[in-house]
């Protein structure tokens, strides 16, 4: 199952690329578990929202166990440079996510046939 925060593709490929850090899911689903009924999905849109930050990225991706935080590469500024994104990308996973990252450029391609 691939799910991604403002964003479905209906089509089996799907690419994109951050600004952000990949994480392993089994250990994002015991640090957020709280409950028998708990969804990771549910848990990270509810920290996007609650942070007010709505560039917030996640995707995840069960089939390589992992789950991608970060920004859009659209979202950076103009006059930013990457160490800027970086930064601002590193602030931003730990005000919403609660975790230590070292953000980079991550460029996923998956074309499924």
């Amino acid at each position: 199952m691939k799910t991604r925060h403002g964003w479905v593709s209906n089509s089996s490929t799907t690419s994109f690329c951050i600004m952000g850090e990949s994480f392993d899911l089994n250990d994002l689903e015991e640090k957020f578990s709280e409950t028998n009924d708990f969804s990771l999905d549910e848990t990270l849109e509810e920290k996007i929202r609650s942070s007010g930050d709505e560039m917030a990225y996640y995707f995840v991706d069960a089939n390589n166990e992992s789950v991608y935080l970060g920004y859009d590469i659209f979202t950076m500024k103009d006059d930013e440079t990457k160490k800027q994104f970086a930064a601002r990308t590193k602030k931003m996973i730990k005000k919403v996510f609660g975790l230590d990252s070292k953000p980079n450029f991550i460029v996923e391609t998956d074309l499924e046939s």
